[in-house]
This record gives structure tokens, C-alpha cells and sequence, in this order.
């Protein structure tokens, strides 16, 4: 058994789909075609940095790339409800995708949000079946829109003359079913359009283009999350999507608001949200899991119109918590969770009981007896003053069950705990694996181990394309430890560009574990470095100091604006440029051999 736990929920290139695991726990490997997340796939995630790829998590292989240097979208964190965005410029950027499905129905989910309300950003080509190039339109199913006149079509059918320049994330879904020969489009979870298809079946002839259109031109936006499964999904699918996105995002649900405990003023419990529920007898879905650990299946008594959607505070999946347990568990998940049990007005429902799962797959050892359901039943946000509930069972796979479970309620938490910590510790034994570039020459690689049992030695290992494998060190554990651990090393030679790394486990008998795969952007110095991009005020260009012997700002029309911008000298290699008086706008860097482009906020 393997005992020094890796725990990463964002794994990259190989995501394994289990049962109703897909967006809010809608939809699996067998309907679920193409799901970009922002969270996951991503060639970087280092601020400002083009990316060129972003792989698909539904197991297809669908992943979006660009190789042009000029044409790749960036990556921006901490932008829309904390969590990161790639940004297009709305000049030359885009992803492409290969793919070629030929399907008779199809759902859509996108999320976006316009930048700088300048015109350039509505909703010109999102996903479209032709590269920006192409001198031929295949007329697909799409969301497009007539820039100028800030409507979005579906192809070239059906529109909405709903305004995209509004700086506002917004989640568009189109759905088309050919039994019923008409489609759809909804925006904020409101139907905007309906029409007729032109043919009898959607022909991905050339694959998808994410950001661009060869007539309309690009998009000026953020985009997060593009969702696409090979059927129609059914109503009570699409509202319990539409509330993962939402809560994800913290964008506007103009219908079937569910959820609310993404709200700050309920604790933004606004991770890993999923759901189950019913419109009525034709619409229904009743098993979800979604990204996160829970599963929530087997309604006793689910209604017409009755919602159970659940998310969680992103606390650690660590027993961390000692203090708010009641007498008998001696430590709980720091994670709880929150639930809407409510009907699409937001008023409470009862579903009657549940089967609830946890997969703790990824944890260490686990002693059945010592688990412990706990719900905050009278909802005061403590544990301490509940009775646990007992009776799991192991249904596999260290997945265990608490069944028919009947006091989970609307807007009430719960968690897991254990009796025994030292028996079932619920550990996440591994801390955190980094890779933080030092110079242009270097990058350092850190790690944290809480525990430690029958560890043998870590591998480092090294990639230039994430799939090829080479070792790198080899580094002796510490055999059986308590304590907290940890180690570094220097890889001195990394790849130009990305080095992608890897974390391996062994233990004494042989047993091995991996990390997530990490990355790191070596810049040349050759070139300059600029970040944050976009900036509000300040931006800090690194690279050679004969490059700045020579710093002239331009806006877009080729105007010299460094009047209005004050350079502040850190060192020899790196220039601090306040561009706080400049408008909003895209504007260059001239440096003596270069020439940079940055957004003004």
C-alpha cells in the first residue's frame, strides 16, 4: 500500500470519467464530447503567459491548442470569482480543435465575460467550425454573433439581440434536438431564441475554433469554461449546470436560481458544485458526483420541480479540524459542505432520503468503523453540538456509503470525521508540490510531507511535452515520519520554454505513486517578460538591460504616449512602467529590439 498520499483534484492530459462526474455532475465519458475548465489542462499557469494548449477533461482528447506565437490568448489569474481566465485580445488570438463528430443533438455551454465595454466583445465566435483563415463557411451548430450589431446567432437561424458589452460573465447554452427539429439558445438560464436547424445532422468537418471568426473577426474577452455533450440534455440537467456555472463564476441566473450558497453571505460554498433534481417525469437526474469527492444518489422522494445542489468552502480534504467535533470523533474534514434543497423559486423542499458517497481514493488508510457523517442539523455553523451518524459501508474502490440519509436539509453542512485519528487520519499526506523558476537558468522544486510510512524515496522527473519522462533526481524519504517534512531541489538545466515536472513516490516494497504534473515557463531573457498583462496601473518588464536604454509606450494608433507613463528602474534587468494615466486601451512597449503589447484596464 502506498502511504505518502498524493492529492490533486486538477490532473493534466489523462482525466479518467466516472459515473455522472462530468460539469455538475452531469454526464460521463459517454455523452459528455468536449469540457474545457479552466481549472484544469492548461500548458501554464504562470501569470501573463500564452498558452498553447488546453486539453479536454472529458476523455475524448478534444484539446484546444495554438502554436503562433502572436495568436496565443493569455493567462490571467485571479480574475473572475478568484479563480483564473484566458484572456483574448480581440486582435489575433485563438484555439483551434480537432475533432470530427457527426451527431443528430447536442447541448452547448459557454462562459465568457467582455472586456472594456469597447464593442469589440460581443459574442463574435466563441466556438465555430472554421479556422479564422478559412475562406469557407460550413454552417454548423454554434453560437456566433454579427458584431455590429451585438446579436448572437445560432447558426446563422436563429438571434437574440441581447448586448454582450457589458463586462458581465455570462453563461450561454444552445441546445438542438432533431426529433424535435428546432434549437435554442439560453442566456443566464432565460430563453433568448428558438428556430430551426438547416440540416439533419451537425458535421464537425474542419474541428472548432475558440475566439475568432475569418468574417467577424475576434473576440475581446475572457473565456472560462466551454461545455458540449452529444445529446440534448434534459431541463433538470441543463438548470443544475447552469447553477455549477454560475456559482462558479459568480455570474447572473435569471431563472432557476438554486443555489444560493455560493453567495457570500452564505459562506461562498462556490467549489465542486453538482447536483441532482426533476422537472418532471421526462426530466429528471437523481445520480451526480461532479469534480469533487461527494456523490448524491437514490432519492426516496424526489418531486416535480425539487432540487438537492451541494458545493463546498474549499477547505483542505485534510482532518485538520480537532476543536469543533462532538465528544466521540476526535477529527473532522477541514472541507464542509452546503446544500439548496429547494424548488426554482428558491423555496425549501424536502427530497426524502439520500444515499450519500465519499471517495476517498486518494487518501490513506481507511478503518470503516471509524467514519462519521456530521451535519450541522440546527444550523448554527458548529459541529460540536451534533450527534455523528454512523453506519458507512464499503461499496469498493475505498468509496464508502452512508445510506437512506435523512437529515441533510436546505442550507444546512455537513462533513466527515473519524474516531480514531491515528487509525483513520484522513490525511493529505503530501502538502504541496512547486516549481518556482529562480533565474533564467534554473528552477527550484519544493515539497511538504505531513506523514510519512514505509517511504522509500521521491523521483523528480522532467518532460519537455508532458507525455515523455525522464528522471531527474532521486531523493531518499525519511522511511516513517510524523513530522513535518520538507525537500528541495535545483533543476539547473530546464527546457527554454515549458519544463513540465512530475513528483514520484516509492515505497519499501516497491509500491509507487505520482504527484499532479507541474509546469514552469522558462522565459529567454532574449525577449522581455511584462506582467501583470492587463494591468490597471503599474506593469514590470524584465529582460536585458541594453533593452532599456531605449522605452517608448505607443497606443493603437501608432501615437508616442510615454508622456503619460513614469518609469521607475529596479535594477539593471527589470524597468517598473505606471501606466495609471493612460486610458483604456491596448497599447506597446517599444524597448530598443522589441515591441510588446499590454492592456490598460
Amino acid at each position: 500500500m502506498k502511504h505518502i498520499t498524493f492529492i490533486f483534484l486538477t490532473i493534466i492530459l489523462t482525466n479518467p470519467v466516472f459515473s455522472q462526474s462530468g460539469p455538475g455532475g452531469v454526464g460521463g465519458s459517454s455523452n459528455l464530447d468536449l469540457w474545457l475548465n479552466i481549472d484544469n489542462g492548461l500548458s501554464s499557469t504562470v501569470n501573463g503567459t500564452g498558452i498553447t494548449s488546453w486539453n479536454d477533461q472529458s476523455g475524448h482528447g478534444n484539446h484546444a491548442t495554438q502554436s503562433i506565437a502572436g495568436n496565443k490568448p493569455t493567462y490571467q489569474t485571479n480574475m473572475i470569482n478568484g479563480r483564473p481566465v484566458l484572456m483574448f485580445d480581440g486582435v489575433d488570438d485563438w484555439m483551434g480543435i480537432t475533432i470530427n463528430v457527426a451527431e443528430t443533438n447536442k447541448s452547448k455551454f459557454i462562459v465568457f465575460q467582455t472586456i472594456g465595454n469597447d464593442g469589440n466583445g460581443a459574442l463574435q465566435a466563441t466556438v465555430d467550425p472554421v479556422v479564422p483563415t478559412s475562406g469557407s463557411y460550413d454552417r454548423d451548430f454554434g453560437l456566433l454573433a454579427n458584431k455590429a450589431a451585438n446579436r448572437l446567432w445560432n447558426n446563422e437561424v436563429i438571434s437574440s439581440t441581447v448586448s454582450y458589452n457589458d463586462d458581465v460573465t455570462h453563461v450561454i447554452n444552445a441546445n438542438y434536438d432533431i426529433s424535435l427539429s428546432g434549437q435554442q439558445i439560453y442566456v443566464d438560464g432565460a430563453l433568448q431564441a428558438s428556430g430551426i436547424k438547416y440540416s439533419s445532422d451537425f458535421d464537425w468537418e474542419t474541428g472548432q475554433v475558440i475566439g475568432g471568426h475569418y468574417v467577424w473577426g475576434y473576440l475581446n474577452c475572457y473565456i472560462m469554461e466551454i461545455i458540449e455533450y452529444s445529446n440534448m440534455v434534459n431541463l433538470a440537467e441543463q438548470i443544475i449546470i447552469e447553477n455549477y456555472l454560475t456559482a462558479k463564476y459568480n455570474s447572473p441566473l435569471t431563472n432557476n436560481n438554486i443555489y444560493n450558497k455560493d453567495d457570500a453571505i452564505n459562506g461562498d460554498y462556490d467549489y465542486d458544485v453538482a447536483g441532482i433534481g426533476r422537472v418532471n417525469s421526462a426530466n429528471i437526474h437523481n445520480d451526480a458526483q461532479g469534480t469533487g469527492i461527494v456523490r448524491i444518489l437514490n432519492p426516496s422522494g424526489l418531486g416535480d420541480n425539487e432540487f438537492l445542489i451541494w458545493g463546498h468552502d474549499n477547505g483542505i480534504e485534510q482532518a485538520a479540524e480537532i476543536v469543533d467535533v462532538p465528544a466521540s470523533v476526535q477529527a473532522r474534514f477541514d472541507r464542509v459542505w452546503r446544500v439548496s434543497e429547494a424548488n426554482s423559486s428558491g423555496i425549501s423542499v424536502d427530497i426524502g432520503a439520500i444515499d450519500i458517497r465519499f471517495d476517498l481514493s486518494s487518501l490513506g488508510a481507511i478503518t470503516l468503523s471509524d467514519l462519521r457523517l456530521l451535519v450541522d442539523t440546527d444550523n448554527d455553523g458548529v459541529f460540536i453540538d451534533e450527534t455523528p451518524i454512523t453506519g458507512a459501508t464499503d461499496i469498493g474502490g475505498n468509496v464508502f456509503q452512508f445510506s437512506g440519509v435523512t437529515a441533510i436539509s436546505d442550507d444546512l453542512r455537513f462533513t466527515l470525521g473519524t474516531v480514531n485519528s491515528l487509525q483513520t487520519p484522513l490525511p493529505i499526506e503530501l502538502l504541496n508540490f512547486s516549481a518556482t523558476q529562480l533565474d533564467n537558468e534554473s528552477v527550484s522544486l519544493d515539497w511538504q510531507t505531513a506523514t510519512e510510512i514505509n517511504n522509500d524515496y521521491f523521483t523528480i522527473e522532467l518532460s519537455e511535452n508532458g507525455l515523455d519522462w525522464n528522471e531527474l533526481y532521486k531523493i531518499d524519504g525519511a522511511g516513517n515520519s510524523s513530522d513535518l517534512l520538507s525537500y528541495s531541489r535545483t533543476d539547473k538545466h530546464p527546457f527554454m520554454g515549458l519544463s513540465y515536472y512530475r513528483l514520484k513516490q516509492t515505497d519499501l516494497d516497491g509500491e509507487f505513486e505520482y504527484s499532479k504534473m507541474i509546469s514552469v515557463n522558462i522565459i529567454d531573457m532574449n525577449n522581455l517578460q511584462i506582467f501583470p498583462n492587463p494591468t490597471n496601473s503599474y506593469i514590470t518588464v524584465i529582460g536585458k538591460e541594453v533593452e532599456f536604454s531605449e522605452v517608448i509606450v505607443y497606443n493603437t494608433l501608432g501615437q508616442d504616449v510615454t508622456e503619460l507613463t513614469k518609469e521607475i528602474i529596479t535594477n539593471g534587468k527589470q524597468l517598473v512602467i505606471d501606466l495609471s494615466e493612460l486610458n483604456t486601451g491596448f497599447y506597446y512597449i517599444k524597448t530598443k529590439n522589441t515591441s510588446n503589447k499590454v492592456y490598460k484596464e
